[in-house]
């Protein structure tokens, strides 16, 4: 919003000089971004938040100031003439649409050029002037707030103003001669045959201002703000008049505004007062009564004011106030003031006029709390994942949440498990994602075309239907190069660093849950946690990767976070043993069904000497392991070890047909 010094001293008598202006009205909320000059005038540009529609005018501004200086506003006094003639209009409203429609109409007026006042406020306004009539009603808009329409008396077809919704389809062209097709829905006014005005948003051609115009009805309506932002945002269409719109106008400042416009057209244009004033309303518009206590003030701010401060304030705010009792006060919210609803909003009004940076500097009085409150969300285990991944190599995205049909088709997923918006924003997107893996495989598909190898992981929602609606969070990386044991690898090492036990990686089974069907089960696993399917890893299949144009290899996993969440631990310290370990390399020749995983379980669960086992090497049906064994409480003799040694071939032997190559073993 644009706030000339030289238009806001016709209002209030400015003392401050204009940057201390600025900064304090920065400090009470009405934020300055910046002081421009045009043609010799300083031009304040204001931040205005939707919930103050009063600010998006001049007189409003020039509230705030008075109520920062202490001094009154002179507003504008219209004494409009008695009619001279009567030409007759039949406005015919719905106040579900309008809830107030002031009108008048003005005969015998002259088109012409605005004086250089009228053009001058405009021109700082970045609005170019077009005629007296239109520059008229744009002026008052500004000025009050209230956004008016001049049609051409004689072009409203039997002097019918019909006021309804548009069925859709309807032609419309405005009065910059650019052509619509309106959507259902939208606020549109009607003459006896014709379509002649976009309500709230832009006038029609057929029924504007012309060179050869000699009769104006101008009107000011106080308009459905939810239906002027459909119909606006559908079209692309927005205007000055639709800015306002949208966030609601002062419901008694429709007339006022008819007077002053009228007023200035007759200044401006000549000609006469031809009808009585319209104003058609659904209820009278006054003043709201609301209360303040004082000691409620005291307790919200935390700071003690006297009484007679906090009411100077609410009257310089024109908020009218009345002390009622010992400990209370009635103030009367004007209608422009549409966010003054609770005794909050009125000790917030006091304290920002007061001003934030006058409360005294104080310490918090009570410690700060030792707990938790109970519903605090610790974000500490995604901060940790996130770290690992981050480390490995992967680089996080966030993908979008609707996919399309075909991306449904690429994962095999049963689309009966799958949400469909009842009211997509798109014809294409119409189905809420039940994996993370579209969202990836299409970030590697972009990228590459300039890099060899791409690493992406996600960690968001995805929403899937059992029976009921539901969403969980997941986990996929993917993963373009590489290989399934370095895809593994990071898998293993955020759930080591995470502290999550029990991990285990089976075959893939024929059917795998809720999973995308897109995986090679040669070079694939399914992932689970003290025995709970937790996710899947492994190669997805290059004839899917061929559909979408994407170079093979790409390993990929997707892991229940949510689940996974629920094992994370801190790992507790334990001493190190001053006792050297053992280490021995074995070469084991295995049955070509036998999972490495399994044998390393196995040896690592035959005897607390054993600390680790590492996979080193695998060729054919040979596997090669490092076994480490350590004792906390001595060291550990040669026969010690031979004896561990046999007794894991034993069980090794027995359970899988695991058999020792010969001159394998390596001491360390």
């Amino acid at each position: 919003m644009r706030a000339p010094i030289d238009w806001l001293k016709e209002y209030i008598e400015l003392s401050l000089p204009i940057k201390e202006l600025a900064w304090k009205l920065t400090e009470i909320g009405l934020a300055v971004e910046k002081i421009d000059e045009k043609n010799g005038s300083f031009i304040l540009e204001l931040e205005i938040t939707p919930n103050r529609p009063d600010l998006l005018s001049i007189t409003g501004i020039a509230r705030e100031i008075a109520a920062l200086e202490e001094k009154p506003v002179k507003l504008p006094q219209v004494q409009l003439p008695a009619k001279e003639i009567d030409l007759p209009i039949n406005v015919n409203n719905d106040f579900s649409l309008f809830k107030r429609y002031s009108a008048v109409i003005i005969d015998g007026v002259q088109i012409r050029q605005s004086p250089e006042w009228l053009q001058q406020r405009l021109v700082q306004m970045n609005l170019r002037p077009i005629n007296n009539i239109v520059d008229v009603t744009n002026y008052v808009m500004y000025e009050s707030g209230l956004p008016l329409h001049a049609f051409d008396y004689k072009q409203i077809l039997g002097h019918e103003i019909n006021v309804l919704k548009a069925k859709g389809g309807e032609d419309f062209t405005t009065v910059d001669q650019l052509s619509y097709k309106l959507p259902e829905g939208a606020l549109i006014i009607k003459d006896k045959n014709r379509l002649i005005d976009l309500a709230g948003i832009k006038g029609g051609l057929n029924s504007g201002i012309q060179n050869n115009t000699e009769t104006v009805y101008l009107h000011s309506t106080v308009n459905n703000p939810l239906l002027i932002r459909k119909a606006s945002r559908i079209l692309g269409l927005k205007s000055d008049a639709s800015y306002i719109y949208e966030r609601g106008v002062d419901p008694a400042g429709t007339l006022p505004a008819v007077k002053r416009a009228a007023s200035l057209i007759l200044q401006t244009s000549g000609g006469k007062i031809a009808s009585e004033l319209i104003d058609l309303k659904n209820k009278d518009y006054q003043p709201r009564k609301l209360s303040l206590r004082f000691s409620r003030f005291e307790k919200i701010t935390g700071i003690r004011l006297p009484e007679a401060k906090i009411v100077s304030i609410l009257k310089n705010l024109n908020f009218d106030p009345e002390v009622t009792g010992k400990d209370e006060l009635i103030s009367h919210i004007p209608t422009y003031r549409k966010d003054i609803e609770f005794e909050e909003d009125l000790i917030e009004e006091v304290a920002r006029i007061y001003g934030y940076n006058s409360f005294p500097r104080t310490l918090p009085v009570n410690p700060p709390p030792q707990k938790s409150v109970a519903y605090q969300i610790s974000y500490d285990a995604e901060n940790r994942l996130k770290n690992v991944l981050i480390g490995s190599g992967l680089t996080e995205i966030y993908s979008y949440s609707l996919i399309k049909n075909s991306d449904l088709d690429w994962m095999n997923i049963n689309k009966n498990q799958v949400i469909r918006l009842e009211n997509p924003v798109s014809l294409e997107f119409v189905f809420l994602r039940p994996s993370l893996l579209t969202g990836l495989i299409k970030a590697v598909k972009l990228n590459q075309a300039n890099y060899e190898s791409s690493a992406f992981f996600e960690l968001g929602r995805v929403y899937r239907k059992n029976g009921s609606y539901g969403e969980t969070n997941f986990l996929s990386l993917l993963k373009s190069g590489g290989s399934y044991v370095g895809i593994k690898g990071i898998i293993e090492l955020f759930l080591d660093r995470l502290n999550i036990k029990d991990i285990k990686f089976s075959v893939l089974p024929g059917t795998y849950g809720n999973f995308p069907r897109i995986f090679d089960s040669s070079q694939s696993a399914l992932i689970s946690v003290k025995n709970k399917p937790l996710g899947i890893v492994g190669k997805i299949k290059n004839d899917k990767l061929d559909l979408l144009a994407v170079i093979p290899p790409v390993y990929a996993a997707e892991i229940s976070w949510d689940l996974a969440k629920e094992y994370v631990s801190t790992a507790k310290y334990r001493p190190v043993s001053v006792y050297p370990p053992y280490k021995e390399d074995l070469s084991l020749i295995l049955p070509k069904t036998t999972l490495a995983g399994d044998i390393i379980t196995e040896i690592s669960a035959s005897s607390l000497l054993v600390k680790d086992v590492v996979h080193l090497d695998s060729y054919q049906n040979t596997l090669t392991l490092r076994i480490i064994y350590q004792a906390e409480d001595r060291n550990l003799t040669s026969s010690e070890i031979s004896d561990l040694r046999k007794s894991i071939l034993d069980r090794l032997l027995e359970k899988y047909g695991a058999s020792l190559k010969k001159t394998s073993v390596r001491m360390e």
